[in-house]
Protein backbone atom coordinates (compact mmCIF):
# COMPACT_ATOMS: atom_id res chain seq x y z
CA UNK A 1 0.00 0.00 0.00
CA UNK A 2 1.54 3.44 -0.79
CA UNK A 3 1.76 6.27 1.73
CA UNK A 4 -0.78 9.00 2.43
CA UNK A 5 1.55 11.38 1.63
CA UNK A 6 2.64 10.26 -1.36
CA UNK A 7 -0.89 10.00 -2.75
CA UNK A 8 -0.95 13.68 -1.40
CA UNK A 9 2.16 15.04 -3.40
CA UNK A 10 0.84 12.83 -6.47
CA UNK A 11 -2.09 14.62 -6.77
CA UNK A 12 -0.44 18.05 -6.31
CA UNK A 13 2.11 17.21 -9.11
CA UNK A 14 -1.28 16.02 -11.13
CA UNK A 15 -3.12 19.74 -9.64
CA UNK A 16 0.75 21.46 -10.88
CA UNK A 17 0.09 20.14 -14.16
CA UNK A 18 -3.32 21.54 -14.82
CA UNK A 19 -2.36 24.52 -13.34
CA UNK A 20 0.68 25.14 -15.99
CA UNK A 21 -1.84 24.14 -18.78
CA UNK A 22 -4.24 26.69 -17.54
CA UNK A 23 -1.45 29.53 -17.64
CA UNK A 24 -0.87 28.59 -20.96
CA UNK A 25 -4.83 28.34 -22.24
CA UNK A 26 -5.16 31.49 -20.90
CA UNK A 27 -2.02 33.50 -22.02
CA UNK A 28 -0.14 33.78 -19.16
CA UNK A 29 3.52 33.94 -20.23
CA UNK A 30 6.57 34.69 -18.53
CA UNK A 31 9.72 32.24 -17.44
CA UNK A 32 9.97 29.52 -15.06
CA UNK A 33 9.72 31.62 -11.58
CA UNK A 34 6.71 33.52 -12.92
CA UNK A 35 4.58 29.94 -14.43
CA UNK A 36 5.88 28.39 -10.55
CA UNK A 37 4.43 31.63 -8.65
CA UNK A 38 1.16 31.26 -10.67
CA UNK A 39 0.94 27.15 -10.09
CA UNK A 40 1.32 27.38 -5.98
CA UNK A 41 -1.22 30.11 -6.27
CA UNK A 42 -3.71 28.09 -8.91
CA UNK A 43 -2.79 24.59 -6.57
CA UNK A 44 -4.05 26.14 -2.97
CA UNK A 45 -7.32 27.44 -4.91
CA UNK A 46 -7.83 24.35 -6.40
CA UNK A 47 -7.06 22.83 -3.08
CA UNK A 48 -9.84 25.03 -1.26
CA UNK A 49 -12.12 24.98 -3.51
CA UNK A 50 -12.05 21.15 -3.27
CA UNK A 51 -11.28 20.44 0.35
CA UNK A 52 -11.38 23.72 2.91
CA UNK A 53 -8.79 25.91 3.74
CA UNK A 54 -7.16 23.72 6.34
CA UNK A 55 -6.41 20.97 4.43
CA UNK A 56 -5.33 23.37 1.45
CA UNK A 57 -2.80 25.21 4.38
CA UNK A 58 -1.91 22.02 5.39
CA UNK A 59 -0.64 20.68 2.38
CA UNK A 60 1.28 24.02 1.35
CA UNK A 61 2.76 24.34 4.42
CA UNK A 62 3.99 20.90 4.57
CA UNK A 63 5.76 21.04 1.09
CA UNK A 64 7.47 24.01 2.25
CA UNK A 65 8.30 22.84 5.21
CA UNK A 66 10.37 19.91 3.86
CA UNK A 67 11.92 21.97 1.01
CA UNK A 68 13.64 24.04 3.73
CA UNK A 69 15.09 20.86 5.28
CA UNK A 70 17.43 20.68 2.46
CA UNK A 71 17.83 24.14 1.85
CA UNK A 72 19.33 27.00 4.13
CA UNK A 73 20.29 29.81 1.75
CA UNK A 74 18.73 32.74 1.31
CA UNK A 75 17.79 32.53 -2.28
CA UNK A 76 15.85 29.26 -1.01
CA UNK A 77 13.91 30.87 1.83
CA UNK A 78 13.05 33.86 -0.67
CA UNK A 79 11.70 31.11 -2.89
CA UNK A 80 10.14 29.47 -0.11
CA UNK A 81 8.77 32.70 1.36
CA UNK A 82 7.38 33.75 -2.09
CA UNK A 83 5.77 30.14 -2.35
CA UNK A 84 4.01 30.64 0.92
CA UNK A 85 2.67 34.00 -0.03
CA UNK A 86 0.84 32.99 -2.95
CA UNK A 87 -0.40 29.46 -1.72
CA UNK A 88 -1.94 32.21 0.77
CA UNK A 89 -3.38 34.42 -2.14
CA UNK A 90 -4.53 31.15 -3.68
CA UNK A 91 -6.63 29.96 -0.08
CA UNK A 92 -8.20 33.49 -0.16
CA UNK A 93 -9.18 33.77 -3.87
CA UNK A 94 -11.14 30.39 -3.49
CA UNK A 95 -12.70 31.95 0.05
CA UNK A 96 -13.57 34.74 -1.79
CA UNK A 97 -15.38 33.06 -4.14
CA UNK A 98 -17.25 30.36 -2.69
CA UNK A 99 -17.96 27.68 -4.48
CA UNK A 100 -17.50 29.44 -7.93
CA UNK A 101 -15.08 28.10 -9.91
CA UNK A 102 -15.74 30.37 -12.95
CA UNK A 103 -14.80 33.07 -10.26
CA UNK A 104 -11.64 31.38 -8.76
CA UNK A 105 -10.52 30.91 -12.56
CA UNK A 106 -10.86 35.12 -12.99
CA UNK A 107 -9.36 35.77 -10.00
CA UNK A 108 -6.31 33.92 -10.51
CA UNK A 109 -6.02 35.07 -14.06
CA UNK A 110 -7.21 39.00 -12.87
CA UNK A 111 -3.99 38.05 -9.93
CA UNK A 112 -1.31 37.03 -12.63
CA UNK A 113 -2.31 39.97 -14.82
CA UNK A 114 -2.30 42.33 -12.36
CA UNK A 115 0.87 41.41 -10.17
CA UNK A 116 -0.51 40.23 -7.19
CA UNK A 117 1.13 36.78 -7.72
CA UNK A 118 4.66 37.45 -6.52
CA UNK A 119 6.43 35.95 -9.77
CA UNK A 120 10.72 37.03 -8.91
CA UNK A 121 11.29 36.12 -5.41
CA UNK A 122 14.70 37.73 -5.52
CA UNK A 123 13.37 41.30 -7.00
CA UNK A 124 10.14 41.48 -5.52
CA UNK A 125 9.86 43.81 -2.79
CA UNK A 126 7.13 41.96 -0.97
CA UNK A 127 9.71 39.14 0.02
CA UNK A 128 10.63 40.68 3.36
CA UNK A 129 13.42 38.28 4.99
CA UNK A 130 14.89 40.98 7.33
CA UNK A 131 12.99 39.32 10.17
CA UNK A 132 14.11 36.29 9.61
CA UNK A 133 13.66 33.55 12.11
CA UNK A 134 15.41 30.74 13.72
CA UNK A 135 16.85 27.86 11.30
CA UNK A 136 14.44 25.90 12.98
CA UNK A 137 11.33 28.06 12.15
CA UNK A 138 9.52 27.69 8.85
CA UNK A 139 9.44 30.92 7.20
CA UNK A 140 5.97 32.68 7.02
CA UNK A 141 5.02 35.49 5.20
CA UNK A 142 3.60 38.31 6.67
CA UNK A 143 0.19 38.18 5.93
CA UNK A 144 -0.68 41.45 6.24
CA UNK A 145 0.47 42.52 3.13
CA UNK A 146 -1.53 39.79 1.64
CA UNK A 147 -4.77 40.83 3.34
CA UNK A 148 -4.44 44.60 2.16
CA UNK A 149 -3.79 43.34 -1.39
CA UNK A 150 -7.23 41.38 -1.15
CA UNK A 151 -9.62 43.71 0.79
CA UNK A 152 -8.40 46.68 -1.66
CA UNK A 153 -7.40 45.10 -4.83
CA UNK A 154 -9.50 42.02 -5.53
Amino acid sequence: MGSPTGAFSGFVQYLAKDADQFAKDNGLTGGPNAINGFVHTYVSADLTYRYGEGLAELGGDTKEFVGNLSGTDNNEKMDSWRDQYNNELGRQIAKSCGDNAVCINEKLIKAYIQGKIIKDPLNDPRVDLSKEPDEDVLVKPHKTHLLWTLQTQL
